[in-house]
């Protein structure tokens, strides 16, 4: 999972619209579906009318219906908002190690 997509989601759950979220990432609409569709594809959820085999991994259930999107949004992004303090600091953090020096 990227944390650039978890951004675009971020964006998506607090402006509302793919437009949006892709002006606020710098990205195409389009782009914001890809990414979207490929998180989708990611995470386990299925509709409640689903039955899922002892195979197959925990599942979260779902009210039949509910676009995965919004499901997601509603698992990964909390109501307050820590979600986007998290991955500031993970970017920050992937920043400051990415700006080490190399050697002696």
């Amino acid at each position: 999972m990227s944390v650039r997509y978890l951004k675009t989601l971020v964006a998506i759950a607090e402006h509302g619209t793919f437009a949006a979220a892709a002006n606020i990432t710098g990205v195409t609409s389009s782009a914001v579906s890809m990414q979207m569709k490929t998180l989708e594809g990611g995470v386990s959820i299925v509709p409640d009318r689903c039955v899922a085999s002892i195979e197959d991994p925990p599942l979260k259930r779902i009210p039949f219906g509910t676009p995965p999107i919004q499901t997601m949004i509603g698992i990964i992004y909390p109501h307050d908002s820590s979600m986007e303090r998290h991955i500031q600091a993970l970017i920050a953090k992937l920043q400051d190690l990415g700006s080490l020096q190399k050697g002696i």
